[in-house]
């Protein structure tokens, strides 16, 4: 049976002293290469198996009490996920990256990159991790286009990563400091990224 030790990636962006926010630093991944290669295999064919279960999961607010609570059921599918894994230790944000690029790959040519960044701009934010990732894929779309397609730990990755950084500074609020983890941000990039794509297939939609 599948063993599950969900860990709560730290907030991407930190509080700091007062004064103005320095210049964003990207840090590495909290999980070694493999480590996020297996999450995010096993998420997507999470996704795959279970696409009712993991579409509900990413149409809730991200990281949210209603979210986490789904999350926690991960181990009720009869899917054939873990490669033959007796156990394996994931990130809740990990998770939900490989769901939402999963889903992103598989609907996105409905209505096209173009129509996404769009949404992005609209978009409402449901609480501050939102409001943080939107504005950041909002204003660097491509580079977040870039990052949730890339492999884990490729150069792609973190060509895509650099450059998706450079709007981290402007989206922040008083007080909070530009350190920002690869992993957080991807993952709160491919979160935002499934909305935008789920608008614009269905503008009436929930997500």
């Amino acid at each position: 049976m599948l063993i599950l030790a969900a860990a709560l990636a730290a907030i991407s962006v930190a509080g700091t002293v007062q004064g103005a926010a320095p210049a964003s630093t990207l840090q590495p991944s909290a999980d070694a290469v493999r480590d996020r290669i297996a999450m995010r295999e096993f998420s997507k064919c999470l996704a795959r198996a279970r696409p009712r279960w993991a579409r509900k999961v990413l149409a809730q607010p991200y990281l949210s009490k209603d979210q986490t609570d789904l999350l926690e059921s991960v181990n009720g599918g009869r899917d054939n996920c873990t490669g033959g894994s007796s156990e394996i230790t994931l990130r809740y944000t990990s998770i939900l990256a490989g769901l939402a690029e999963q889903f992103i790959t598989e609907d996105v040519a409905q209505v096209g990159w173009k129509r996404v960044s769009a949404e992005l701009v609209k978009m409402p934010s449901r609480n501050a991790s939102e409001d943080f990732a939107l504005c950041v894929a909002a204003r660097r779309s491509q580079a977040a286009q870039d990052l949730v397609l890339s492999r884990p730990g490729s150069a792609a990755e973190r060509a895509a990563a650099d450059r998706l950084a450079e709007a981290v500074k402007p989206c922040l609020n008083p007080g909070e400091s530009g350190i920002v983890d690869l992993q957080s941000l991807r993952a709160l990039t491919a979160a935002v990224l499934y909305r935008g794509v789920a608008r614009a297939i269905d503008p009436a939609g929930k997500s």
